[in-house]
């Protein structure tokens, strides 16, 4: 179904930059008012794509923010931090801690659909541990996001730190743990990047 919607989409896109060459657009009426006309049509949906339709609708548009370690203009800044520190290796470049509870909060701006992701290396043979991410107070809950793995690729893969929060502003806290899943008994941890949505 995706597939047949891109190619709709494309075709759509294709043709109308025909037709624009051939001829100027031409003013479009319904009968009955049952479809829309050009000026309410857009080339992006305003309706999701399960949702039914609804002409009074209109779906907030996605805001999405991602601060990294590797960008010039959305540099990954810490508000806090405690035990952690900037590390890079040639041009891969990390927020690191070492030690079990070690610290780091960032500010962020929640988007509209609440969800909260950071981007992490994976790793089976850098010693890498476990770190508990939360947004907002610590109260115990928040998930926990595991660097080692079995795979001998290191990556980076992301993790979901929270999903469903209200917009907004918002702080994030990710906490090295105790506990390792690590053979060797490592607690490291490498973030990369935290994205919102």
């Amino acid at each position: 179904m995706m597939a047949d919607l891109l190619i709709a989409y494309t075709q759509r896109v294709i043709c109308q930059l025909a037709a624009e060459d051939a001829r100027p657009i031409e003013a479009f009426s319904s009968k009955n008012g049952f479809l829309p006309t050009l000026d309410t049509v857009e080339q992006i949906p305003r309706l999701r794509l399960f949702q039914h339709y609804d002409p009074d609708i209109r779906v907030q548009q996605v805001q999405s923010t991602c601060m990294s370690t590797r960008s010039k203009h959305n540099f990954l800044k810490p508000s806090s931090i405690n035990g952690w520190f900037e590390w890079a290796w040639k041009e891969k470049t990390y927020f690191l801690a070492r030690e079990p509870g070690a610290t780091v909060t960032f500010d962020i701006q929640v988007g509209p659909m609440g969800v909260v992701k950071l981007e992490y290396l994976r790793s089976k043979t850098f010693g890498l541990g476990i770190i508990r991410c939360w947004v907002g107070e610590d109260n115990g809950g928040g998930v926990e996001i595991d660097g080692y793995w079995g795979e001998t690729l290191n990556i980076a893969r992301t993790g979901y730190i929270v999903h469903g929060h209200a917009p907004g502003p918002a702080r994030v806290t990710c906490k090295v743990m105790d506990k390792t899943n690590d053979p060797s008994g490592g607690h490291e941890f490498r973030i990369i990047a935290l994205t919102s949505y």
